[in-house]
């Protein structure tokens, strides 16, 4: 008896340690693991206790350590499936089942990324023509957190099929980029981790840690402080300065928003300093959103961002080089691709600034620019022609996808193909003209109306840019001149918020914005009007 009962109490104690079998969140039955990369899976087991995995006949295993966690590495596999992932643990079993393999990419950024399927132009035929396309959907909800977080919160209970109310609410420009792709030649399952939120920094999508170091981050973080001890201050001046406004403006600020989309409305309604718990402030959204998805095997990432940093558009340059640089070193991967949408045309109506008339877009634009010139593995791909002039959320997001998809299939797959649109080779003074070289023209660069090219302003040594005529001189030169400065010293295309253009290539891809010269662009630190959101300086 005393045998049996000292039995039971063992297998008891021993019930009592056991621990669930888990994997990481992010994976689950529908999953798309990434082809051709070693692939690390983690989770938790009974300390001590072997975990073997087996999928689509390879077969790898490690052991549980002592506080039950336990990563066990896969060798790379081939594009295919469906298959079946099963994981053995002492007497536990898991099994993930419909699992492919093929490419995993990340999609993050603000709303223009998050825009929905259902949403853009020519939705209900876009839609259609995802039958059966094996491209699989991962929504991250959105989340903030003070500290980097270990498990991720998907979204609509993890993996599904790019169908149905999961596609129609996903991000299109994602889903857009993915047909693509495989219609483009690379026909392998692919999948999409849309993380993004409306409205936010690029500083919130970067590590703390990354920007601790830095001048901007340093400045960043001293403002949000500062804001933090005067919050309480801040948020009563503020009630009693919007009391004052809905008061006064009020009522034709309700009558201006039914009305079709126009300029700003004046005076501007006054913005509540930021709560403690904003989703702008810096890291946030690196550790709730970005951080727990670090141990998935990536192909690539899609990046869309850059409306709400657009009163900051100098000091972009350096974050965005600052977010490259982090999450290649997060994920383990220093070659990430990382494949920018430069922002489109939008009129951003009354400037933080007002220098010679700029809008912010064009410098944020060149930040972009900057960083896709400087940081290898960074592809800018110009969206000019698919923005709206007075909607910062145009719905032409399926053009948008296939030209970020022209931009993977050529630098990422190794396709030859069109994807740039034509670029500036050089740029040299011929007398009274300009004389532009570019490069990516095929066949010969040419305006998408047939006119002479648009867009061009030049300057002379005072500085101050004017019109300029245009003419395409060569396949690949076009020649830019103003009679009011016949003694020009700098040129640029399309540099404005909302600019005039016309030069492609023979795909109909178009020439980016750019300037000759270097030089200086306003620092500025004032609050745009349309986002207002960040905190003012003492």
């Amino acid at each position: 008896m005393r045998l049996a009962i000292l039995a039971l109490l063992l297998a008891a104690a021993a019930a009592a340690a056991a621990e669930p079998l888990t994997i990481q969140p992010y994976l689950g039955d529908g999953a798309v693991l990434q082809r051709g990369q070693p692939l690390r899976i983690a989770g938790s087991a009974t300390p001590g206790v072997a975990v073997v995995l087996r999928i689509a006949g390879a077969q790898a295993s490690g052991t549980a350590a002592a506080d039950g966690s336990w990563s066990v590495e896969l060798p790379s596999l081939a594009a295919g499936g469906p298959h079946d992932l099963r994981i053995d643990a002492g007497g536990a079993s898991l099994v993930l089942r419909d699992l492919l393999i093929g490419d995993v990419w990340l999609c993050s950024g603000q709303s223009n990324m998050g825009f929905p399927m259902r949403d853009i132009a020519g939705a209900k035929r876009h839609l259609a023509s995802l039958a059966g396309a094996r491209i699989r959907l991962l929504r991250i909800r959105s989340r903030v957190a003070d500290s980097p977080q270990a498990a991720p919160a998907p979204d609509q209970g993890g993996w599904s099929r790019c169908e149905g109310e999961a596609a129609e609410g996903f991000s299109a420009v994602s889903i857009a980029f993915a047909r693509a792709v495989q219609t483009g030649g690379e026909d392998v399952p692919i999948g999409l981790i849309q993380s993004n939120r409306a409205g936010t920094f690029c500083e919130a999508w970067i590590p703390r840690a990354a920007l601790e170091p830095t001048d901007d981050g340093r400045r960043i973080l001293a403002r949000w402080a500062w804001l933090d001890a005067e919050r309480t201050r801040l948020t009563a001046a503020w009630q009693t300065e919007h009391d004052a406004w809905q008061a006064a403006h009020g009522r034709r600020f309700e009558q201006w928003k039914a009305m079709p989309v126009g300029g700003p409305f004046t005076p501007h309604e006054p913005a509540r300093p930021q709560a403690a718990d904003s989703p702008l402030r810096p890291g946030v959204l690196w550790n709730g959103m970005i951080a727990p998805l670090t141990g998935t095997a990536l192909r690539g990432v899609l990046w869309y961002q850059g409306e709400s940093n657009s009163d900051r558009p100098v000091q972009y340059r350096r974050l965005l080089s600052l977010l490259v640089s982090s999450w290649r070193a997060a994920f383990s991967d220093p070659q990430l691709p990382v494949i920018v949408a430069q922002l489109p045309e939008f009129e951003t109506g009354s400037c933080p600034y007002d220098w010679q008339d700029q809008g912010p877009w064009e410098v944020l634009r060149d930040a972009q620019a900057a960083v896709a010139a400087e940081v290898p593995g960074v592809h800018l791909v110009v969206t000019l022609g698919l923005g709206e002039r007075r909607d910062i959320h145009p719905r032409e997001k399926w053009q948008v996808g296939a030209r970020l998809a022209r931009a993977a299939l050529a630098n990422v797959h190794g396709r030859p193909m069109a994807w740039s649109g034509p670029r500036p080779l050089a740029m040299a003074r011929d007398g009274r003209r300009w004389i532009v070289t570019v490069r990516d023209a095929g066949a010969g660069v040419a305006t998408i109306d047939g006119r002479p090219p648009v867009g061009f302003v030049v300057a002379g040594s005072d500085r101050r840019f004017v019109p300029a005529a245009a003419e395409i001189v060569a396949a690949d030169r076009i020649a830019v001149w103003s009679d009011a400065v016949p003694e020009a010293v700098a040129i640029r295309y399309a540099w404005d918020d909302d600019p005039a253009f016309n030069v492609v290539d023979p795909e109909g891809l178009p020439m980016a914005p750019f300037r000759s010269d270097d030089w200086p662009l306003p620092e500025a630190e004032a609050v745009v009007p349309f986002h207002r959101t960040w905190p003012e300086a003492p």
